[in-house]
């Protein structure tokens, strides 16, 4: 009877001392998700990618951290197959097919960088002067190396150790945890302080393209985090810096949902005439789209929009 109340006793306390693993790990995965959403707002794809790595690793089935994953990797790919720098492309193209490959974007990025390696004869070991921020992707084995994952190493050899191997692991989770969240914090400040100015470079090209890829960039944001993507454009909507202000104008449309269709009517309201200008184009367009049954807007939003263009017909102030 001692015996089976000292088995039970037992059992209570590791079931206490192993539940909450398993709430960290999810709340480890979540927080390396929303990093990832932070870090690519703030252009920072190689990190946005480390961290939906990492939130990948605790949970491989994860179709959403999967899906933004791959197509961060297409993305990067795409931007160092502008600079030339083919091999590197080449190896986030291949990663990305990796995780997805049926992945017909993947699969006509890959062979888009082998075409032009052909064209120029070279044979991936291009551009082999040092770029900071362009290293290829980082092999899943090594982060799973990381502190932050260490103890998935440790093997239960016997019940005989499994009290011992427990409290390590209850003594390393809240190292590990203190570590984490110091490195969060300092990694929270140096987005804070960078934010604008890395936002600035982008933001203030004024040039299609650019328009383009902003809008590409927030259309991504928004289907995995909606609030995170219309937060980030309302900031830039507001900013003092009137090409900023134009060039979010393409994304607002292009997402054209209540709240961005509102935020490009305040900018038609802008006392810049340029920015003016480049809302009453994208409304037009919105118009256009509406007519050719090509978006679904709100019947009274459609209203607003058809009597803006024919409000402004009505002053011959613009050519349309």
């Amino acid at each position: 009877m001692k015996k089976m109340l000292s088995a039970i006793c037992t059992i209570c306390v590791l079931t206490i001392m192993v539940s909450p693993l398993f709430c960290d790990e999810e709340k480890a995965q979540n927080q390396f998700f929303d990093n990832a959403l932070r870090e690519y707002a703030s252009g920072n794809f190689e990190k946005a990618i480390t961290n939906l790595k990492v939130a990948k690793v605790s949970d491989p089935n994860n179709e959403v951290v999967n899906t933004f994953l791959v197509k961060t990797l297409i993305e990067t790919s795409k931007k160092l197959e502008l600079e030339n720098n083919y091999s590197v492309a080449l190896k986030y193209a291949e990663e990305a097919l990796s995780n997805a490959p049926d992945n017909k974007t993947a699969a006509e990025q890959k062979q888009s960088i082998l075409r032009h390696m052909n064209e120029t004869n070279q044979t991936g070991t291009l551009n082999n002067a040092e770029t900071p921020t362009a290293q290829g992707p980082v092999p899943i084995s090594n982060l799973l190396e990381s502190s932050t994952y260490r103890y998935y190493a440790i093997g239960v050899s016997g019940l005989f150790f499994l009290m011992l191997t427990l409290l390590f692991f209850s003594y390393k989770r809240s190292s590990l945890l203190a570590k984490k969240m110091e490195t969060l914090a300092k990694e929270l400040k140096m987005i804070n302080d960078d934010r604008n100015l890395l936002l600035t470079k982008l933001f203030e090209a004024k040039d299609q393209t650019t328009r383009e890829k902003i809008s590409l960039m927030a259309l991504n944001l928004y289907e995995f985090n909606p609030g995170e993507a219309l937060n980030f454009l309302s900031n830039m909507a507001k900013n003092t810096n009137p090409a900023i202000r134009s060039n979010v104008i393409q994304a607002l449309a292009t997402i054209a949902n209540p709240e961005t269709i509102e935020i490009l009517f305040n900018l038609y309201a802008d006392s810049d005439p340029k920015v003016k200008g480049e809302a009453l184009k994208s409304i037009k367009d919105l118009e256009t789209k509406i007519d050719k049954e090509e978006v679904k807007i709100d019947p009274v939003l459609q209203h607003k929009i058809k009597y803006t263009i024919a409000n402004e017909k009505s002053k011959k102030e613009w050519i349309f």
